[in-house]
């Protein structure tokens, strides 16, 4: 089972947030997928957030105006994924999947390894932090 749960939206409140990380870790799932949220051309999201966003398709860029909001989502996407990945109680089933699929959970492990190490502005999405 995986769970996706987008975080950073311009509205988001730290209420909202924490209410994102309560029900991540209540889930219980095998693997989680965490990302910011990013409205793209032709949704109803980005209509809403149009004049918040400065979006081009060459060369491709798909951020918010405000750097703070991209600074925040940054953060809480690696809180997410430090919480859940992190967390003791994912140690066994870590182990249960590694049994399983040893080559797989290595690779995802460096992976989340890569991530948590990544610094700030390696990637498009992280020049803010």
């Amino acid at each position: 089972v995986t769970g996706f749960f987008i975080v950073g939206g311009p509205e988001e409140t730290e209420e909202d947030f924490r209410m994102t990380l309560d029900l991540s870790r209540r889930t219980k799932c095998d693997f989680y997928i965490a990302d910011r949220l990013r409205p793209y051309p032709g949704t109803a999201l980005f209509d809403l957030y149009r004049d918040k966003i400065d979006f081009s398709a060459r060369p491709y860029k798909n951020e918010y105006t405000d750097p703070a909001v991209e600074v925040i989502s940054a953060k809480r996407e690696r809180v997410l994924y430090n919480s859940l990945y992190l967390d003791a109680s994912f140690i066994p089933l870590t182990i249960k999947l590694f049994m399983r699929y040893p080559r797989e959970t290595i690779s995802n492990m460096l992976g989340f390894v890569k991530f948590l190490f990544s610094r700030p502005g390696k990637n498009e999405h992280d020049k803010y932090l």
